[in-house]
């Protein structure tokens, strides 16, 4: 299946169809709409990637530019903007602009705008991926709570020391570590530890999921610059939220990062 492009066209003139001519040849299946609400909502599972070209009216960008970032906010898809300078800068200010992966303004180098989308249309199929996640916890029955919660959309392994958690990294790279502080033998912050001074796992996401929430223990924690702390007093839907968030802005970290 072709990655699907959404081309939300405010704008219409020869540089439009020499846009989808080159992306078509590139491998994408181009949509092309109005600047219409109602045509963008009829559209919006037909592509993970928007390309939004913005009109003449500026009181029009504002609305769309809203509905767009909300579309992308809650159905994760990457958004690109092309147009006149003067455009592209008055739909950056809506808020929640940084769902904005990139932008071409003109005179617009086609080339450009193809190999980038590419990039993003990598790292979009990359976010896609079933997410495998790890998490080390020596209480059986909390992992048995979490692993009810996350596998309806994660693929999750659970071990109960630090030292199986070590022993699962030397064959296993998931995506993510859940990891909880208390633990017999190795507590999380020596697993932390011996994570980051493995080349293999250096850049391993490692978020504490933990009761402790005492200052000492945080501040510790937080010295070596873990993922993100989390505290198991939060409900499924905080949880999952969070994770969601988190995945969601590694699209934009990813792509600073990979390579054609």
């Amino acid at each position: 299946m072709k990655p699907g492009i959404l081309f939300v066209e405010g704008i219409h003139g020869f540089i439009n169809q020499a846009i989808v001519d080159n992306l078509t040849a590139a491998g994408f299946d181009v949509i092309r709409v109005e600047e219409e609400l109602i045509e963008i909502m009829e559209h919006r599972e037909d592509a993970n990637i928007i390309l939004y070209y913005p009109g003449d009216e500026a009181d029009r960008i504002d609305p769309i530019m809203r509905h767009l970032t909300e579309v992308c906010r809650d159905d994760h898809k990457s958004m690109c903007l092309v147009g006149e300078h003067y455009r592209v800068d008055e739909a950056k200010k809506t808020p929640h602009s940084d769902r904005i992966n990139a932008c071409f303004v003109r005179p617009i180098d086609i080339n450009r705008l193809v190999n980038e989308i590419r990039v993003l249309a990598k790292v979009r199929q990359e976010f896609d991926r079933t997410k495998s996640i790890l998490v080390v916890d020596d209480d059986a029955d909390y992992l048995n709570i979490i692993s009810l919660w996350l596998r309806p959309t994660y693929k999750v392994d659970t071990v109960r020391t630090g030292v199986e958690a070590l022993f699962y990294l030397n064959v296993k790279k998931p995506d993510l570590v859940l990891l909880d502080y208390d633990m017999p033998e190795l507590n999380g912050y020596q697993v932390m530890d011996a994570i980051r001074n493995r080349p293999q796992t250096l850049n391993l996401p490692i978020i504490f999921l933990t009761g402790k929430n005492d200052r000492d223990t945080v501040m510790r924690i937080l010295e070596k610059r873990p993922t993100g702390y989390l505290l198991k007093a939060m409900r499924r839907e905080e949880l999952l939220d969070t994770l969601t968030r988190y995945f969601d802005d590694s699209i934009i970290m990813q792509r600073n990062h990979l390579k054609l």
